[in-house]
C-alpha cells in the first residue's frame, strides 16, 4: 500500500525512484507484473493473482509450522500453503496458480521438494545399513530375527521407505563403551556367552562382507541392481553433487541471461553517454570560440574609443 500512497504524491523523479525500489522489494519475493496509471499501481502474480490493487494490498496468508519433519508434508496438510484471499498461490501446490521464481518460491522448492529427497536418500542408506547388519547370517551368536551391529529402537525393523531412520540409527549398545558395552563383542559376536579367542577374525571378516555385499538398491537411492553399502553411499552422494552442479549452472545462465536483458533495456532506453559527450565537447568549444570572439570585438572597441 505504501507504493500507492508514494504514487499519489507529486511524481518527482525522487518519488517515482522510490516507488520503484518498493517494486522491486516486492519482484524479489514474488515475481510481478506491474500496471502503473499515473502513479497509481496495480501488482499482479503472473497467473493473474492480484495482490495491490489501486486502494490496498491484500494479505497473504500462511501459517507456520514451528518445525518441519519427515511425516509433515504440504499434502498430508502438515506444512502450510499461501494462499491469497483464498486462492492458493503455493509454489510447490497443485492449484495451477502458484507463483514461480523468487525468493518465496525457492524456499518453499527446498522445504517441500530438495530437502524431503535429501532425507529420504539418507534414511534409505540408514534402513539398508541396518537390514544388512541384522542378517542371522552375518552374526550367528546373536538371537534370531534381532537387531545387529546397528539399531533404530522401533518395534519392527524398518523397511525401505521408512521415514526418519537416518534420525534414529545408532550403534548396538551391546558394543558401544560409551553406553556400557564390550567392544570385544564385534569380534566375538552380539551374544557370545564367553570371551572368544584373541585374534579370531572370523566375526569381524563376516561383519566386513556384509559392508560389501551386495544388496537390492533402495528406490529412493538413484540408483539400479545390486550395490555394497559404500557404492550406494556413492550413488547417493553422486546424486546430490549433480543436482547441485546442476542448480549452480542454471544460477549463474538465469544471472548471465538477467545480466543481458539488463544491458540491452538500458542500451534501448538510457542515455547514450558517448553521443552526450560528444555534444557536451560541441558545446564547450562553442562557447569557448564565442569567449574569443567576444575577446576580438572588445580589443577593438577598446582602440576605436582611444583613436577617437
Amino acid at each position: 500500500a505504501e507504493i500507492n500512497q508514494i504514487g499519489r504524491a507529486a511524481l518527482t523523479p525522487n518519488v517515482l525512484d522510490e516507488q520503484q525500489r518498493l517494486i522491486d522489494q516486492v519482484n524479489e519475493n514474488i515475481p510481478v507484473s506491474v500496471y502503473n496509471d499515473n502513479g497509481v499501481v496495480r501488482l499482479y502474480t503472473e497467473s493473474g493473482v492480484s495482490l495491490l490493487t489501486s486502494s490496498s494490498a491484500v494479505e497473504i496468508e500462511f501459517n507456520p509450522a514451528g518445525l518441519a519433519s519427515g511425516d509433515r508434508t504440504l499434502e498430508n496438510g502438515g506444512l502450510s500453503g499461501l494462499t491469497v484471499n483464498g486462492t492458493d498461490i503455493t509454489p510447490t501446490g497443485d492449484s495451477g496458480q502458484g507463483i514461480s521464481g523468487g525468493r518465496l518460491s525457492a524456499l518453499f522448492e527446498a522445504r517441500d521438494e530438495q530437502i524431503p529427497e535429501f532425507m529420504a536418500g539418507l534414511d534409505a542408506l540408514a534402513t539398508d545399513l541396518v537390514a544388512r547388519y541384522a542378517d542371522d547370517n552375518v552374526d550367528p551368536t546373536k538371537t534370531a530375527g534381532a537387531e545387529g551391529l546397528f539399531v533404530t529402537g522401533l518395534s519392527a525393523p524398518p523397511v525401505d521407505g521408512t521415514v526418519g531412520i537416518a534420525s534414529l540409527i545408532s550403534v548396538n549398545a551391546a558394543v558401544d563403551k560409551g553406553q556400557g558395552g564390550d567392544a570385544t563383542l564385534l569380534r566375538d559376536g552380539l551374544g557370545a556367552a564367553t570371551p572368544g579367542v584373541e585374534g579370531n577374525a572370523e566375526q569381524l571378516d563376516r561383519l566386513v562382507e556384509a559392508f560389501n555385499d551386495p544388496r537390492l538398491a533402495p528406490g529412493a537411492i538413484a540408483t539400479s541392481g545390486s550395490q555394497s553399502a559404500s557404492k550406494l553411499a556413492a550413488s547417493f552422494t553422486s546424486t546430490v553433487n549433480y543436482d547441485y552442479q546442476q542448480r549452480s549452472e542454471d544460477a549463474l545462465y538465469t544471472g548471465t541471461r538477467y545480466d543481458a536483458t539488463l544491458k540491452s533495456e538500458l542500451s534501448a532506453t538510457a542515455v547514450d553517454t558517448d553521443q552526450e559527450l560528444q555534444e557536451l565537447l560541441m558545446i564547450e568549444q562553442a562557447y569557448a570560440a564565442n569567449a574569443q570572439v567576444v575577446q576580438v570585438i572588445s580589443q577593438l572597441m577598446d582602440l576605436l574609443i582611444e583613436i577617437a
